[in-house]
């Protein structure tokens, strides 16, 4: 383990304990993650520590649609406190060939945060891309749900303060996500690069949208703002450990202490 990861490590287990000892209850999360990919891209994770960490959760967590996640937040539907939302961002191949079989054979929902130019870039680590009809097979299984992330990853509060760059980014992507499911329009977004501001979030609530996600870590509890939702990011940086942890509340201590020591 990496001298950064020990240190999260060892500060993780110190809030377990005070998170214990507080009596702290679970909250519903939902989890980020980006590639299931073997060319080391910092962002993705291996195919095989995610068959470990999918295992881990259907043994401890409810996976539920991160519709059901919206809903609980607005007050709507009760949900378990151990519920988790399993959220992919960007898009690629390696979701169909990984994450997809996976999902069919335990019955697992998940959503795609769709950027639909499907090109490989630098950007993306130059991992394969998925193709429209991988896209629209995934989305027809009714256990995957795909939304906005926009249509090149350009970050929202650019594209919030020019018509063309909303007509260009955001329409094109509802366009696009549309054909992949037959008509129907994306009700969530994903702030690319986790950039927003209030400029953002009036444009997409314009559009009709209910919800959005950012990249902040922690829980979603009732009440929560539903355009500045938080995330529990996963990748390779991550250890199977510490991902553990931070599927507990002691993700919450750890937060607060992190905001005390900065």
């Amino acid at each position: 383990m990496k001298v950064r990861n020990f240190g999260k490590w060892l500060l993780l287990c110190l809030s377990a304990v005070i998170a214990r000892v507080s009596f702290l209850s679970e909250k519903p999360g939902v989890l980020m993650y980006h590639s299931f990919d073997t060319a080391g891209w910092r962002f993705g994770e291996d195919p095989e520590v995610f068959k470990k960490q999918l295992q881990h959760l259907l043994k401890t967590k409810t996976i539920v649609p991160f519709s059901d996640i919206v809903e609980y937040a607005q007050g709507n539907k009760t949900i378990n406190e151990n519920s988790v939302a399993i959220t992919v961002d960007d898009g690629y191949e390696d979701t169909y060939h990984v994450l997809f079989p996976l999902a069919k054979q335990y019955s697992v929902p998940f959503t795609i945060f769709l950027t639909s130019d499907l090109r490989p870039r630098d950007f993306f680590g130059n991992i394969a891309r998925p193709t429209i009809g991988q896209l629209s097979e995934m989305a027809a299984s009714g256990l995957v749900s795909i939304q906005t992330h926009g249509h090149t990853h350009e970050k929202f509060p650019v594209i919030a303060n020019s018509q063309n760059l909303i007509k260009e980014e955001v329409e094109e992507c509802e366009s696009v996500i549309k054909t992949i499911t037959g008509g129907d329009k994306p009700q969530y977004a994903a702030y690319p690069a986790g950039v927003y501001d209030q400029t953002a979030i009036d444009m997409l609530k314009k559009r009709g949208y209910l919800a959005a996600c950012s990249t902040h870590s922690g829980f979603v509890e009732v009440g929560d703002d539903l355009f500045r939702l938080n995330r529990i990011e996963v990748g390779r940086r991550i250890p199977f450990s510490l991902f553990k942890l931070r599927l507990t509340p002691a993700l919450t201590v750890y937060n607060k202490l992190i905001r005390v020591f900065k």
